[in-house]
């Protein structure tokens, strides 16, 4: 009944206060599992026997990154095999994180660029910037994972050389 995909989430909330987003306030304190308690979760799905794909519907899957990288090698290290999915934050992300998800199976990721105009990221109150997407996303595409941006054109203080900046970021990376 289950079949082939599964979400699941390790974490409640955002511990981030981006301009254009109400999430955190709604949700509440930023909140996670434990590795033990999610590593009792994924050995409970691979017993279901039909999963090979999850989606793992954090805001902030990678936050803190150690955490992650303790996720991540966990799953390498249980060999639950295991396709996934994930918003990422760019900025949380490094070299070995982006080796951990290959390894563990990530096929691709969310990020959430909203600009390449550093102007227009700090304007968002992102903690990101632009030098964070060239540096993952170049990356994530040698690791073989497919990366999806969400974009924001026209937020307040937008200007043609803000665009602009978006645009070249995009066919940058």
């Amino acid at each position: 009944r289950i079949g082939e995909f599964v979400a699941i989430r390790t974490s409640k909330s955002c511990p981030f206060a981006c301009a254009f987003c109400s999430y955190p306030q709604q949700a509440g304190a930023y909140v996670y599992e434990g590795i033990d308690a999610v590593e009792q979760e994924l050995d409970r799905i691979r017993r279901v026997g039909t999963v090979t794909t999850l989606a793992f519907i954090d805001d902030t899957v990678n936050v803190p990154r150690g955490r992650f990288k303790d996720l991540l090698r966990m799953m390498i290290g249980k060999g639950y095999r295991f396709r996934w999915n994930a918003n990422l934050r760019a900025d949380h992300a490094d070299a070995e994180c982006i080796d951990l998800m290959r390894r563990s199976g990530c096929e691709g990721v969310f990020l959430g660029v909203e600009s390449g105009s550093d102007a227009m990221l700090k304007r968002m109150n992102k903690t990101s910037r632009s030098a964070d997407y060239r540096r993952v996303i170049p990356q994530l595409r040698d690791a073989g994972i497919l990366t999806h941006c969400s974009l924001i054109i026209g937020f307040p203080g937008e200007t043609r050389d803000t665009v602009r900046e978006t645009i070249d970021l995009i066919e940058e990376v």
